[in-house]
Formats: C-alpha cells, structure tokens, sequence
C-alpha cells in the first residue's frame, strides 16, 4: 500500500494560505474606515472674449460647469464683466443644487472680470475659503510682433 504524505502537506499549507489572505483583507478593511477627505476646486479662467467657471472635485473630476455661452448669450455679449458676475452666479447655484458649501478658487486669465466672477460665486451663498492666482508668466517666452512702423 502506497501512502501520498505530499497531498496531506499540500491541504495544510493551502489552509494557512486562506487564513492569511483573510488576515491580509482585514487589514485592509481596517485602513479603509478612515473617511477620506473630499474638497472642491472652482477653476475661473477669464479671457477678453469669455468667462469661463469649471468645478472639479478633489481628484479634478469636472462636477459642474459655466460660461457665457451656457447662460445663453454669444459672440460679443459674453466679454463683459456684468457677464462674468452671472457666470458665477449660476454655478454657484449648481454648487447649493449639489449641497457644496466650502469651495477653494483657482483663478487664471488675463481678463478684467475675475473680481466679478468671485463676487458673483460668493453672492450665491458658497464659502470661499481660498483664492489662489494662478496666470501663468511668460519667462522670455515667444517672440514679440516687430513695431509698427509710423508713417
């Protein structure tokens, strides 16, 4: 009579296998209880012809969005800085609709309405509770046109 003493060895190293993985998995559990904080960014980039509001979220997932263009204005009705302020309104009213309270704001842009992009957000009930200016400055970047010449 032959005897396997291998297969008896194979069980019982697979029955500690389990018992660590289901170790291993509790341990992960454990450190997944703790809530992961969550902030939201509002993106404001103001340009000469448009006021362009995005929301991401901490990850920079787009959550809500809004333009001239989406309040339902075009061409050269969507540059100016009354524009701008509405722009702000409306996402600030898709930020309440979502239950968004504290927001972080980006600004980026050479435009004059960024003031009222800020106002229009913080008139709509959202706390703001940083602005951050984030224009990129060109370091001797692209070359200037030449001068007109007079004549």
């Amino acid at each position: 009579m032959y005897i396997n003493h291998k297969k008896k060895h194979r069980d019982t190293h697979k029955n500690t296998h389990k018992n660590t993985y289901k170790n291993k998995i509790q341990k992960k559990k454990q450190f997944l209880k703790k809530p992961i904080k969550c902030y939201y960014t509002i993106h404001i980039q103001t340009t000469f012809n448009n006021t362009l509001i995005n929301l991401t979220n901490s990850r920079g997932d787009t959550i809500a969005w809004a333009s001239g263009g989406s309040i339902g204005l075009k061409n050269a009705r969507k540059k100016g800085t009354y524009v701008a302020r509405q722009v702000g309104h409306a996402l600030g009213r898709k930020c309440r609709k979502k239950k968004i309270k504290k927001v972080e704001v980006k600004v980026r842009g050479l435009g004059y309405a960024k003031k009222n992009a800020i106002r229009g957000i913080k008139s709509s009930g959202v706390k703001i509770k940083k602005i951050h200016e984030a224009t990129g400055i060109p370091y001797n970047g692209c070359r200037v046109r030449k001068k007109r010449r007079k004549a």
